[in-house]
């Protein structure tokens, strides 16, 4: 089928829908507690601190908590809107609700440095008692050593897309609830691992390192191919289990695999060149000369001669 085919079918799915069934797909849109409340405890702490370091005089950057609010945004809409629903009955809904948690959520998230603000908003007997030994701890350290570092923060996520997306494990996703939540769980944690290692989420803690952080990116080019382009280019439905779901928006089975398969394909590619993008200019950043630092040793640099006065 033609791109100019694959969006004459798909645009109705996306227009005002006219049945009963496809209202009820676009209105299905989540209120679980074990969800919001938990959201709502995170960005309340996370809010809360905000104002307690502007109030000590050392306030995050705007951006730092923009970012944060986006990434919260984009992994409640994973969970809360109707794309979680319509995930169960299309690829191409559930593609776009793991890339949420992996390009959108997890980074954003991380560049709002949550970590400062959410200890300081915590109560006094929380951060002493549980926040501070749990730092210290010489187990936690070593993970932060070993599998929070790039290029090795890769590895989670990578394995992760390749296996979730073998056609039994991802049948399995669908027909059952808990693995599902698995399923979800891991991609999330893994994003979280990945772009840890890469976006720095406490300020000043892993400067350089710019060459682990390119290599971490670009472990997802092949994998994303691996799992996107096959899907895009099967002649057959590779899921089975959608073929058995109920088709609750006028969007059909194989436009809706190329389509999904193009989403981990193509835009998943598109959006991880520019975030090595972006890490290679910080590096270039840093291999600048910094001409207002001062001179190492300034009693070696010759003083200006006088000049010679007219006789």
């Amino acid at each position: 089928m033609t791109v100019a085919g694959v969006a004459v079918e798909l645009l109705p799915a996306f227009g005002p829908a006219h049945g009963t069934v496809e209202d009820r797909a676009w209105d299905a849109w989540n209120a679980d507690p074990q969800i919001l409340i938990p959201a709502a405890i995170f960005v309340g702490l996370y809010l809360r601190g905000i104002v307690l370091l502007r109030r000590r005089g050392r306030p995050l950057a705007w951006w730092r908590v923009a970012s944060f609010v986006l990434g919260s945004t984009a992994i409640l809409l994973a969970l809360e809107s109707p794309i979680d629903p319509l995930g169960e009955h299309y690829l191409t809904f559930h593609m776009v609700q793991h890339e949420l948690f992996v390009l959108y959520g997890a980074p954003f998230v991380l560049l709002g440095a949550p970590l400062r603000p959410m200890l300081l908003a915590m109560p006094r007997r929380v951060r002493m008692g549980v926040a501070r030994p749990l730092g210290r701890n010489p187990i936690v350290r070593d993970l932060d050593r070993r599998l929070l570092q790039a290029p090795v923060c890769a590895a989670p996520l990578a394995v992760a897309l390749l296996l979730w997306h073998v056609p039994g494990a991802y049948n399995a996703s669908l027909r059952s609830d808990l693995v599902h939540d698995l399923q979800h769980l891991s991609f999330l944690l893994g994003a979280l691992i990945l772009w840890w290692g890469v976006v720095d989420p406490i300020p000043s803690h892993r400067r350089g390192r710019y060459a682990g952080k390119v290599l971490a990116l670009l472990v997802f080019v092949p994998v994303r191919i691996a799992v996107g382009a096959p899907i895009t280019l099967s002649k057959e439905i590779v899921y089975d289990a959608y073929a058995r779901m109920e088709l609750v928006l006028p969007l059909g089975r194989t436009v809706d695999q190329q389509l999904g398969g193009l989403i981990m394909w193509v835009p998943g590619i598109m959006m991880t060149l520019i975030a090595t993008g972006i890490v290679f200019y910080g590096w270039a950043e840093s291999q600048r000369p910094d001409d207002r630092l001062p001179d190492p040793n300034p009693a070696a640099t010759p003083a200006p001669r006088k000049r010679e006065q007219a006789s």
